[in-house]
């Protein structure tokens, strides 16, 4: 779905909403228990594995630990008041980025 959505829009056999000179941008964010640290399991590794690959796919990164010092804010893991904050920072990081931002449910 992510790589139908990315794209381009004149893709003949499968358009997306990517132009050349705009193309869609994917940002993962991962929250909850299972990527807690205490919690390093499949689901966990099988998890940040497509998180990691639907971000290629978008055009980001997603990191491989909360260690990152660059993405690391994009595991919003912790109490909640914790989760709360990372959540809300990463929301501001990729708001400020320079590239315009879409929600989609």
């Amino acid at each position: 779905m992510v790589q139908n959505i990315c794209n381009l829009d004149s893709n003949a056999s499968n358009p997306g909403y990517s132009t050349p000179n705009r193309p869609v941008i994917v940002q993962c964010i991962a929250f909850g228990a299972i990527f807690e640290p205490n919690n390093n399991n499949s689901t966990q590794t099988n998890s940040v594995a497509l998180l990691q690959a639907i971000s290629t796919i978008g055009g980001t990164v997603f990191p491989s630990s909360s260690s990152d010092a660059t993405n690391g804010y994009k595991w919003c893991i912790g109490t909640l008041s914790q989760r709360q904050s990372k959540l809300s920072q990463a929301f501001i990081n990729i708001l400020d980025s320079s590239v315009p931002v879409s929600l989609v449910q």
